[in-house]
């Protein structure tokens, strides 16, 4: 009976010494530990957790859709302390349920999201790509408790605990910014200088057409600048000549993906030309022997733009600022605007409608007054086109100058413009 007695009060002592400690590890269990910090990049199949490396591999990448970072819905619940076991899809509808954390469903195709039946507008909504759902990183993150911070200059999204302090993700980034150079080095390489002449204009118009098109895809070239530094110190071999306008936003070289020495270049305000102007276009015809000859105009110009507000009298100037020389640029442009204006056409049409005209007097000022350049398209030396570069990124041919028109292109144009003009209707 005794041993019986001891063995019952040795038993009700390691129950009570015990309690303590289930009960401090039941309550462990019971709050859900935050990650530190999650570091996402832009188009990047991978992300990193509390600054360190290596990185978690991924089978898609985030991206940027709407102004919002949408990431994977696994991966992100993942790298948060969200179990796999605890994401549910039950189309449309996908559930997270980890214990400690709210309850957030999320709707394909909708822009809500309801926490712990709580539902909340989203500007953008989750949708399928590659077979995974993606959704916005931000209602997400703040769902779970976390804060989302985006950096512009390396294209990251991270994320960390909410109220907590920014954490240290400088790890990260060096791995990063060393994982782009190395790249860099190796794309560098990809294009090497030109060594061969181009005599041809529709070759030199295919080259643009190329470059334009790698730079809307985003898809643009890197050069071996060193060779071409090296290349181009003994003579320069460009493979057009442009006329554009000197607005900062239509950069010749950047929209059509050229490398130094491929384009000779003359920008002025409204891509107008007058003798300066002439004088260059002279010597990249007849001494550069460039077979191509484009005079770009481009969208929303506002060099045309006020040439039509002054013949509308709606022009405003800032205060204290009296034209000077600038009236010689309004000058070139007026003979566009009043065409233009023959065509009863109104506001932003009336004064895009001015910009192709203005290309097209142009063209026909450089080939009627530039000193060997209508006899150059007359041997079939060069043509000269007229294009137009748009806000989008995109250049549309306006027009086709060569020996089969060029007689009768420069009668239509006259000194202003026929309103019957077929390439600027």
């Amino acid at each position: 009976m005794r041993r019986k007695v001891i063995f019952l009060v040795v038993l009700a002592l390691v129950v009570v010494l015990a309690f303590p400690m289930m009960t401090e590890q039941g309550g462990e269990a019971a709050e859900q530990k935050l990650t530190e910090s999650v570091v996402f990049q832009i188009d990047a199949p991978k992300y990193f957790i509390n600054n360190q490396l290596p990185s978690v591999e991924m089978d898609v990448a985030p991206f940027i859709r709407n102004n919002r970072t949408l990431v994977p819905l696994r991966f992100l619940a993942n790298a948060l302390g969200v179990d796999s076991d605890n994401i549910s899809w039950n189309d449309p509808v996908v559930t997270i349920s980890q214990p400690g954390f709210p309850v957030v469903k999320l709707t394909i195709g909708e822009k809500l999201i309801n926490v712990d039946g709580e539902i909340t507008t989203t500007d953008v909504a989750p949708l399928i790509e590659n077979n995974r759902t993606m959704l916005p990183a931000k209602f997400v993150a703040e769902a779970l408790g976390y804060q989302i911070s985006w950096c512009l200059e390396h294209q990251v999204v991270l994320v960390w605990p909410k109220d907590a302090p920014v954490p240290e993700i400088e790890k990260v980034l060096e791995y990063l910014v060393s994982f782009k150079c190395e790249n860099l080095k190796e794309a560098v390489i990809i294009t090497e200088p030109r060594v061969t002449q181009i005599t041809c204009f529709d070759e030199a118009w295919q080259k643009l057409v190329a470059g334009n098109e790698r730079f809307m895809a985003g898809e643009t070239l890197v050069w071996n600048w060193e060779a071409l530094k090296e290349h181009h110190a003994v003579g320069q071999w460009p493979f057009v000549s442009i006329v554009s306008c000197s607005d900062s936003r239509f950069g010749p070289e950047v929209v059509f993906n050229q490398a130094i020495g491929d384009v000779f270049i003359v920008r002025t305000a409204g891509n107008t030309v007058a003798e300066l102007a002439l004088g260059s276009l002279e010597f990249s015809i007849n001494v550069l022997r460039t077979p191509l000859l484009v005079v770009l105009g481009h969208e929303g110009c506002g060099a045309v733009y006020a040439t039509v507000d002054a013949k509308e009298e709606l022009l405003e100037l800032p205060e204290g600022y009296t034209p000077d020389k600038l009236l010689y640029v309004v000058g070139e442009i007026i003979p566009a605007a009043e065409e233009a204006m023959i065509s009863q056409k109104t506001g932003i049409a009336l004064r895009e409608y001015a910009t192709k005209i203005n290309v097209a007097i142009v063209a026909a000022e450089i080939i009627r007054d530039g000193s060997g350049i209508a006899e150059a398209i007359r041997r079939g030396d060069i043509v000269v086109k007229g294009a137009k570069s748009m806000f989008d990124g995109s250049v549309v041919q306006l027009f086709q100058v060569d020996s089969a028109n060029v007689d009768s292109f420069l009668l239509e144009t006259g000194e202003h413009i026929s309103s019957a003009c077929t390439c600027c209707s």
